[in-house]
């Protein structure tokens, strides 16, 4: 099974109370006005064992801490869980490891209040989150998308994907841009509250891009039922990205629409909202009828061409 089947399997298996708790980047507990989230980071899924030890710590607070923005939320606390092999349980290891993911947490806002460590076979992480909506009783949602609404996205997806190709290809010296989007991501705290902020009260509809911007899209239009339409030449493209692409003989859009890691926000707003600083509007929400529909100027692209990121997709 794939891991959106899995997803389903489990969401069939609670009561209808508990699944007002899915679907989203957070759980929103709104009796205690409190989210909280939960990923896991894996050796040689989500990272290298030879990768800097603080690139891996910074990765795993920022994951986690990107799902509370994708939901209007600061942070407020975090829990650390570690398996590691025996190699890397050394004070060095250990301490530089813990340098990035407390540097992170620091940047970002909340208090590590505990966590678990075990030993084991490969670098296993697991990291709890939980925060506080910047403004009390509103989040943002994916279901929240309405027709009419326009579409945006912030920074430029497919960087972080370019970045581990070049990396995994002994090239990240070349594209140091594009390293560093995938070495060290960053959650978009102050863009999601100046998205809430300017929302006016009208439901804003949230994702970050760490499956990609075409899982995300489908999400979007799963949870809300509403069709999309986007254009992804209005995306930026930076001369080092599109070189990257050539040296990979590989066409960029397979990064930019499926390219999994950049932690960006998707954003869906009421069209009278002011467009927010630093994002580039893509397309448009539609009646669920009409699908999703994704072009790159005039050339039409078949989303089922592309991939974005799913475990146990084969």
């Amino acid at each position: 099974m794939k891991e959106r089947a899995i997803i389903k399997l489990i969401e069939a298996s609670i009561t209808p109370a508990e699944r007002v708790f899915l679907g989203d980047d957070a759980a929103y507990l709104f009796k205690e006005n409190l989210l909280v989230s939960t990923d896991s980071l894996i050796e040689d899924v989500h990272f290298r064992a030879n990768q800097d030890p603080r690139q891996i710590g910074h990765l795993a607070a920022a994951v986690n801490l990107s799902d509370l923005a994708a939901m209007g939320a600061s942070s407020a606390y975090l829990t650390l869980a570690v398996s590691l092999p025996v190699q890397y349980a050394s004070e060095n290891w250990v301490g530089d490891f813990l340098a990035g993911f407390l540097a992170c947490r620091e940047r970002h806002g909340g208090q590590l209040i505990g966590g678990d460590l075990t030993g084991g076979s490969v670098i296993a992480i697991n990291v709890c989150v939980m925060g506080k909506p910047f403004f009390a009783g509103r989040i943002a949602k994916r279901s929240f998308a309405r027709p009419g609404y326009r579409i945006f996205v912030s920074g430029s997806p497919g960087a972080a994907a370019a970045g581990f190709w070049s990396r995994e290809a002994g090239l990240g010296a070349l594209y140091p841009a594009l390293s560093e989007a995938f070495l060290w991501p960053q959650p978009r705290f102050a863009l999601a509250e100046s998205i809430m902020r300017g929302s006016e009260f009208a439901p804003v509809c949230l994702i970050d891009l760490s499956d990609s911007l075409l899982v995300s899209l489908q999400c979007i239009c799963a949870q809300s039922g509403v069709g999309v339409s986007v254009d992804l030449a209005r995306l930026p493209r930076s001369a080092e990205f599109l070189a990257c692409a050539v040296r990979a003989q590989l066409d960029p859009l397979q990064w930019l629409l499926a390219g999994d890691g950049d932690y960006e926000l998707l954003l869906a707003q009421a069209p009278e909202l002011e467009a927010p600083e630093g994002m580039t509007e893509i397309g448009l929400v539609l009646d669920r009828g009409e699908g999703l529909s994704i072009c790159d100027g005039a050339r039409r692209l078949n989303p089922s061409d592309y991939g974005g990121y799913e475990h146990f997709g084969g």
